[in-house]
């Protein structure tokens, strides 16, 4: 969205400079082009979907259909491409990457051949009051009034753009985020008048889900996926870039093992997502990662020991105080309609985290050293009791 803000004010108060129309025209090709390579390398196949109707709509709306294969496309597919991209941006949107050989990815396969049967069946001398009833203007109080889109396209564009919103609500995934900017711009790339703003929303699209391409591609490589926390990799980073004075913290769930023996390995990750939200909002300027099993990293760059000490003791209190409501046994998979109230005695279950910290300085002049220290200082801090911060 910042993308397409950032697009309207420079096509407002920015002239293009002589000679760039022609990169202009062929900027929506090899944004979608490039977004669907990308799609292509990172197997999301909902990209490439998108891409490609965004590219074909660009094209079709730039130069018409004169070069595609069959009398049919060529004569139906400009005046229904306002149609077919709020369409097949929606379906790749709100589907999952699923094989062909599964119901879910039949059904996709169905969904996406489902508009182009639609053409053959419009195109059909005595569908045509069918065809002419979908131009027919109804949107109220002059909305989209003087639009050269059908008002049924429009409708189907906020039909679509609702439900994406909704998945981003829900969801918070960069490529969700990225289908639903590739909408709207798709639709000011229609709603523009003149050639270049067309084809600069058109091209602003693809170059949407790029970056969403790459930000997915970033949380799949860097986030761990159960705590959503940053994991080794991005720690290993973190370590590089890091100055000369810092401060490490190694964190344990204490018990943990014996944890899981008892209540099982779900309600074992539940705990593991519950101390890192509590992780997540440390003070001191520092920042958690997951390092591995039950096992944490706080980093404070620029920071001492002594000056962590009052935010580390408010991580473990927070995780000493946090409660965890335990699922019943017949308690169903999936909601059911009419959900039973809560119980009053449901059982909850707590946890202890033991702390290791470790400043640079002395004899510890490298990162791995640090974590060294730190990791035999959270060793000190279970023998003394567990529960408790340890330098």
């Amino acid at each position: 969205m910042v993308l397409l803000a950032a697009l309207i004010l420079a096509l407002r108060h920015w002239t293009l400079p002589a000679g760039w129309g022609e990169l202009l025209a062929a900027a929506p090709t090899l944004a979608c082009g490039a977004g669907a390579l990308l799609g292509l390398r990172f197997h999301r196949m909902r990209v490439v979907l998108a891409c490609v109707a965004l590219g074909v709509g660009a094209w079709v709306l730039a130069h018409g259909a004169s070069g595609f294969p069959t009398a049919l496309l060529r004569a139906e597919l400009p005046g229904w491409a306002p149609f077919l991209m709020p369409w097949y941006l929606g379906l790749a949107g709100l589907s999952q990457e699923r094989g062909f050989l599964t119901w879910q990815g039949a059904l996709q396969a169905l969904l996406a051949a489902a508009p182009l049967g639609g053409l053959v069946w419009l195109a059909q001398p005595e569908q045509a009051r069918w065809a002419e009833a979908l131009r027919e203007p109804f949107l109220p109080w002059g909305l989209a009034e003087g639009s050269a889109v059908p008002h049924a396209a429009l409708a189907l564009y906020a039909a679509a753009g609702a439900l994406l919103l909704g998945r981003v609500i829900w969801r918070r995934g960069a490529l969700d985020g990225g289908f639903l900017g590739a909408l709207a711009g798709s639709l000011l790339g229609l709603l523009a008048r003149g050639e270049a703003q067309q084809a600069a929303h058109m091209a602003t699209a693809g170059v949407v889900l790029i970056v969403a391409v790459v930000q997915d591609s970033y949380s799949m490589a860097y986030l761990d996926e159960l705590t959503r926390l940053p994991g080794r990799r991005a720690l290993n980073e973190q370590l590089m870039r890091l100055g000369s004075r810092y401060t490490i913290a190694m964190l344990d769930v204490d018990h943990f093992k014996k944890f899981n023996d008892k209540y099982g390995h779900d309600v074992g990750d539940q705990v593991l997502r519950m101390v890192a939200s509590q992780l997540e909002g440390v003070g001191g300027g520092g920042k958690a990662f997951r390092y591995g099993g039950e096992e944490f990293t706080i980093v404070f760059p620029w920071r001492s020991a002594p000056k962590v000490m009052a935010q580390l003791e408010e991580v473990r209190t927070r995780v000493e105080q946090a409660r965890l409501t335990l699922r019943a046994p017949d308690r169903p998979s999936k909601k059911p309609k009419n959900p039973p109230k809560k119980r009053a005695n449901a059982p909850q279950v707590s946890v202890t985290i033991s702390i290791g910290l470790a400043e640079r300085g002395g004899d510890l002049t490298t990162p791995e050293q640090v974590i060294e220290a730190a990791d035999k200082a959270l060793y000190r801090a279970k023998k003394k009791g567990r529960n408790c911060v340890s330098t």
